[in-house]
């Protein structure tokens, strides 16, 4: 069988000890304030966040960082199933860039998920699959109970 990689993107809020606990890797997305990127959950927190707003200043998102997700899937042993539980498509590019990525590191194969939605329900999704993996399911099997 092969090694099961979940992926989510930092829209779950998952917490870092239930990510570690479960072996979830989390793909920050940036938040950008004039012009500055941070990763969200590793180079600013929640209380700078809020602080900033707060001072009137309003952020813009961004995707994860291809460069960097096709560099951690390159370092993945040949043939690792790689099931990404992503932020609605409808309003942003991960899920369209695990595809790309998965075209572009042949050895892996990425199952990009439209969690459809972000925050909680999307990290469901993610404790879904964490539950699924543990007790022993396929790839296929994650996938497809995910997206039923």
């Amino acid at each position: 069988m092969s090694q099961i990689v979940i992926l989510t993107d930092s829209t779950a809020y998952l917490p870092t000890t239930y990510c570690e606990e479960h072996q979830v890797h989390v793909a920050p997305l940036s938040v950008i304030f004039d012009g500055d990127a941070y990763r969200e959950g590793f180079d600013i927190s929640v209380a700078e966040f809020y602080k900033r707003i707060q001072t009137g200043s309003l952020p813009t998102t961004s995707q994860p960082n291809i460069g960097d997700l096709v560099a951690s899937f390159e370092q993945l042993p040949e043939g690792t199933d790689i099931i990404g539980i992503t932020l609605s498509s409808g309003i942003s590019g991960t899920y369209q860039a695990l595809h790309t990525i998965n075209m572009m590191v042949e050895h892996v194969n990425v199952h990009p998920i439209d969690s459809r939605i972000s925050c909680m329900p999307q990290a469901f999704l993610v404790q879904e699959a964490v539950r699924l993996r543990d007790a022993g399911a396929t790839a296929e099997t994650i996938v497809n109970r995910l997206e039923t």
